[in-house]
């Protein structure tokens, strides 16, 4: 890895431990005609692995300086110069096939690059990434722990989420003071549904309420609200949903009742 000064500013972590590098390019599984995209490549740690696998990979780096290391290293290798957050991802993701997005993500920004990913589900294939261990303990959580969220149910919406193993602080340079995991997502589920999204973090902002009350905003009235409580046929599983808490219920769970609420509210 060429040596120059870190950016705080971009919380920069160099992965060392070619071990892992190599691992995730692994469980990546590119195949020679994959579109491949990389985020925050660094010098190329791990990048050195993909070009092998694939002749389809593109590089999103922040940094100019590594950047130019890049470009000096890999002369053939597409390399944009751009804040993952600010690049137009229908610019960059073809139309014709799904890509497979890996990256080692500033753990500043890993949700936000999460959740920008996921409004593309439909366009990408798989996403493997290295982020801090308590974010990826929310990613793969099950209802009822305190670790299961808006994240937890954004994923499984698109697809279903796995931890592959967890990265010693050792592997990097600096060495940051939390342990990494690298996780993997496989978008099989269809496209982010940004209606219920909104719907279960209204929910999950009151995680400590009961369904029955925070769910009131979601309705044009309180006559609407009172009208779907008290429903005749509101089925048994809904009215015991609306006794639990945001995190007691399941993704299927949420769907069932938005469902319920927007046949009240025409939404």
């Amino acid at each position: 890895m060429e040596k120059f000064k870190l950016k705080k500013s971009l919380g920069q972590n160099f992965l060392i431990d070619e071990s892992v590098s190599k691992r995730i390019a692994q469980f990546s599984e590119i195949s020679d005609d994959d579109y491949v995209i990389e985020i925050g490549p660094g010098t190329g740690a791990l990048t050195k692995y993909l070009i092998p696998k694939t002749k389809n990979l593109i590089c999103i780096e922040i940094d100019k300086r590594a950047v130019q290391v890049l470009r000096r290293e890999y002369q053939n290798l597409e390399v944009l110069n751009i804040d993952i957050l600010k690049v137009n991802l229908d610019e960059i993701l073809p139309r014709d096939k799904k890509v497979k997005v890996i990256g080692n993500l500033p753990y500043y920004i890993s949700s936000q690059i999460i959740f920008k990913l996921l409004e593309y589900s439909d366009r990408i294939d798989s996403f493997t990434f290295m982020i801090q261990r308590e974010l990826g303990n929310r990613i793969v959580s099950t209802p009822n722990s305190k670790e299961y969220g808006i994240l937890t149910l954004a994923v499984l919406m698109c697809g279903s989420a796995k931890k592959l193993f967890d990265v010693p602080p050792s592997a990097f340079n600096p060495p940051p003071k939390v342990t990494s995991s690298v996780i993997k997502i496989n978008f099989n589920n269809g496209e982010f549904d940004r209606k219920l999204h909104n719907f279960i973090k209204v929910a999950f902002n009151a995680r400590r309420k009961k369904l029955s009350n925070s769910i009131k905003s979601h309705f044009n009235s309180s006559e609407d609200y009172q009208s779907f409580i008290s429903s005749p046929t509101l089925s048994e599983r809904i009215k015991e949903m609306l006794n639990l808490r945001a995190e007691n219920l399941s993704l299927t769970d949420f769907k069932l009742l938005y469902e319920n609420i927007k046949s009240i509210t025409g939404e």
